[in-house]
Parts: structure tokens; sequence; C-alpha cells
């Protein structure tokens, strides 16, 4: 992707509104200038953790700064921890589910997503739910098997 870092401008500016960006930066400046500001992101919320590693939260918030980055395997760790903290905490599975999906594990992309959509239902948040059910339907077409096989576990469970 030849216009990454002008990509990578773009994306913080609509993750983190008010941020201040260099103006008139190149794109080389502006994509150091979000990593910079995405890894000082990380250490505050890592800080937050040490002083309270209870608060799913920060977890979850971790998580998203890592994602940023496409630092997918402490992605997946931040949500876990969320998770296991909250363990109806639906926005932590979506993106479990997202990040398992950028990993190409289909089988996790799937079950998390499908946790996601568990939690959305329960509490009626009913456009969650919509968007994870388009989710789970891009995951069915592009984890063809995964899906298959996993509709057959849930339908042993179901007995």
């Amino acid at each position: 992707m030849r216009n990454k870092p002008a990509l990578i401008l773009l994306l913080f500016t609509l993750l983190f509104p008010g941020a201040p960006t260099p103006s008139g930066a190149q794109p080389e400046a502006a994509f150091d200038h979000f990593r910079n500001t995405i890894n000082a992101r990380i250490e505050a919320e890592k800080r937050v953790i040490e002083q309270n590693p209870e608060d799913p939260q920060a977890h979850f918030k971790l998580g998203l700064s890592y994602m940023a980055l496409g630092r997918h395997r402490e992605e997946i760790a931040a949500y876990e921890e969320a998770v296991r903290l909250k363990p109806d905490f639906a926005d932590a599975y979506y993106n479990l589910g997202a990040a398992w999906d950028l990993l190409g594990d289909g089988e996790r992309a799937l079950r998390n997503t499908r946790r996601a959509l568990h939690w959305y239902t329960v509490r009626r948040n009913h456009p969650a739910s919509r968007r994870a059910l388009r989710e789970l339907r891009r995951l069915g077409n592009k984890y063809p098997q995964e899906s298959a096989g996993a509709m057959e576990g849930q339908k042993e469970e179901d007995r």
C-alpha cells in the first residue's frame, strides 16, 4: 500500500479526535507522530493497569492501542484479560473476533464474535447485535469449514 502513512494519519484523526497532529507534516512524519502517540497511550494504560489491575476497561483500552499499531498478539492478550475480569464484556469479545480474524484463525474469530452477539443480545443492544450478525456472516463466508464445524458443535450442545 503506497499511501499507508496518509491512511494512518486519517485513522489517527478518527480514533483520537482533538489529539494534536503535526500540521503540514509529510506522511512519514505523520506516521511517526501517530506511532509515538499510540506508544505513549500504551504506556499510560499500563500505568493505569498497574494501579488497578482488576479494571477490565483499562485492559480493553490497552487492546485498542495495540490494535492501532497492528500488534495483534498483544491486543488479544489485553482483550482476553478484559473478558477474564468481566465475562460479559461484549465489545472485548467482538474485538477479539476481529483480531483473531486478522491473524487468520477463523475458529477463534467465529467463537468470539458469537460470544459478542450473545452478550449484545442479552443487553438488547440491537445495533451492536446487527453489526455482530453481519460480521458472523462475513466470517462464515471467509471461513466456511470453521463455520460449519462450529454449527455442528452448537447443535451437539443444544441436544
